[in-house]
């Protein structure tokens, strides 16, 4: 079973179905996905900028998606740890910590 973070811009695209949907889908169906904070603001910053675009029933359809997503999925920290030659690295820190074993 593999651990996926889902992007934003995979979430958005999902709401519309085809295969970003299906492999949502799968993901949740055969592995462990996890999201964070960040992916959760990008998502109401997108929706924000496509309310200009869709009907508010195109924007409440596709807002119940994502709430449904960010329900089933396991929230992350990320939290910066160091730099190498100037590039921030990230790690990702469970918030449940028990989730992840020492062969993570």
């Amino acid at each position: 079973m593999a651990k996926i973070v889902v992007d934003a811009n995979v979430i958005i695209s999902a709401a519309f179905g085809g295969k970003s949907l299906e492999a949502v889908v799968r993901a949740l169906e055969d592995h462990e996905v996890y999201t964070s904070e960040a992916v959760a603001q990008e998502l109401l910053g997108v929706l924000s900028g496509l309310s200009k675009k869709l009907s508010e029933d195109q924007l409440s359809f596709i807002h119940e998606k994502i709430q449904q997503l960010l329900t089933l999925a396991t929230y992350v920290s990320l939290l910066p740890t160091w730099s190498y030659q100037g590039i921030p690295r990230m790690i990702i820190t469970a918030l449940r910590v028990n989730r992840w074993g020492p062969n993570s």
